[in-house]
């Protein structure tokens, strides 16, 4: 199959949700610049509980609403955390790129709850680059879907890049009142 690619930009600076959907990975994608030094978005985005910045259900993406991990996060590539939900469901997230002040990714796996439904796996990124006076922080997520997500995925990427303009609403206000710099 050959990729889709859709680009949704927005009237106010922020990019839009890329969408590119393949036979086996969906790509989703948003950017948003935040007026804020590169290392201060890096360690705000990479510190923030995901609570805050998540812990609203977006349509069919529900809230996270609990995470357990044994130490503080992002100390090390390989660290897990379970991220539990508000449908009932989970997922393993493990830290895969940690590179400071840049970007840091993760994978998640064993996915359950009705996403599980939709989602085999994904590895998520999150990548930072100065703009202007600001840093540029995009959010993009590699999604292996399941053989029913793929049916539905071009509807959960509209849903996915819903949720991460929310997330970014959220990630601003933590930004702006962050004493990390």
């Amino acid at each position: 199959m050959v990729p889709l690619v859709v680009g949704c930009p927005t009237n106010d600076g922020r990019a839009g949700g890329l969408r590119r959907y393949g036979a086996d990975v969906a790509h989703v994608e948003l950017s948003r610049t935040f007026p804020v030094t590169l290392a201060a978005a890096y360690a705000g985005t990479l510190l923030v509980p995901l609570e805050k910045i998540l812990g609203r259900r977006h349509l069919a993406i529900p809230a996270v609403t609990a995470v357990e991990q044994d130490r503080p996060w992002g100390g090390e590539v390989g660290q897990q955390r379970v991220i539990r939900f508000s449908d009932g469901g989970s997922t393993t997230e493990v830290l895969t790129v940690l590179e400071a002040p840049h970007r840091f990714g993760y994978a998640l796996s064993e996915v359950s709850g009705p996403m599980r439904l939709v989602i085999g796996a994904l590895d998520g990124l999150w990548s930072f680059a100065p703009d202007g006076e600001g840093t540029r922080v995009t959010w993009s997520w590699e999604i292996r879907p399941t053989m029913a997500g793929r049916l539905v995925m071009p509807a959960f990427a509209v849903m996915w890049s819903g949720m991460a303009a929310r997330c970014f609403d959220r990630l601003g206000e933590h930004l702006a009142t962050s004493p990390v710099d």
